[in-house]
């Protein structure tokens, strides 16, 4: 984590180059990083998978009101970019088991998009796993 923002250096790249001159945007990204990031690494906690899943829809809500045109793409992209081992996608599936269940209906608003770089909704891991 080259940037100290708590995402993986090689998702910075893919946000940086993807959807350049889009600061908001990029916080967005990073906060549904980070949420995705702690989920895989925590999938086989329950109660850890449920709060992830939580900052994950916040970061989606976040994409959805920044970008309500194209939102859904722009997620499934970069979702699509960390799941980029078999290791993440089938810690992937453990954590969508957990949190399958839980409905939390969805707002397009601003309240969860973070407001600064050094001002994430979601926590940072700190950690990786296998590339």
């Amino acid at each position: 984590d080259a940037e100290n923002n708590g995402v993986w250096d090689y998702i910075d790249q893919y946000i940086n180059k993807t959807y350049p001159r889009d600061d908001k945007l990029h916080m967005g990204l990073r906060q549904d990083a980070r949420a995705l990031q702690g989920a895989l690494l925590n999938a086989n906690n329950k109660e850890l998978s449920l709060q992830y899943a939580v900052a994950s829809d916040r970061a989606t809500e976040c994409v959805y009101y920044l970008r309500p045109q194209d939102a859904n793409k722009v997620l499934s992209d970069l979702e699509a970019v960390i799941l980029n081992t078999k290791a993440r996608s089938q810690a992937f599936l453990i954590w969508n088991g957990h949190s399958a269940l839980k409905f939390r209906p969805l707002r397009l608003s601003s309240t969860y998009c973070p407001t600064s770089a050094t001002n994430p909704v979601a926590p940072r891991t700190g950690r990786t796993l296998a590339r």
